[in-house]
């Protein structure tokens, strides 16, 4: 009886960290990006610092918003987009750290803000920063 709870209890983490691996590939993407080295996943959200000059994230980021959807709001100064892909709302802030370092945060949520949406915060980011000069 004892045996059957471990292998039960071995079988959900071994399908809980397998998940995870899936959902949330930091280091493989963020080796494919270069210069990112990798990026934070929260509930909805995805942050990075990144090596690149503020205006050239803005520039990628208001190209990649354009492409994948609709830009709702924008202020450059601020540093932040609103857009709309499909039925997720997309919020992208960007904050200059250095002359040559940028701190970017996408956050994705579908259903009118009830779920969120990951993969299109992981695909927005990695378009930008291909994009990013």
């Amino acid at each position: 009886m004892k045996g059957n709870y471990f292998r039960l209890f071995g079988l959900i983490v071994l399908v809980s960290c397998l998940g995870l691996f899936i959902s949330g590939c930091v280091f493989l993407v963020g080796g494919a990006i270069g210069a990112a080295g990798g990026y934070a996943i929260s509930n909805d959200t995805i942050e990075g610092m990144i090596d690149k000059k503020y205006d050239n994230l803005w520039d990628a980021a208001i190209r990649v918003s354009n492409i994948l959807g609709n830009i709702r709001f924008k202020d450059r100064q601020k540093g932040y987009i609103e857009s709309e892909v499909g039925k997720t709302k997309v919020n992208i802030n960007i904050e200059k750290i250095t002359n040559d370092t940028t701190k970017i945060r996408i956050k994705a949520r579908r259903y009118y803000k009830l779920m969120p949406d990951i993969p299109l915060a992981q695909k927005m980011y990695v378009k930008i920063m291909q994009e990013a000069k």
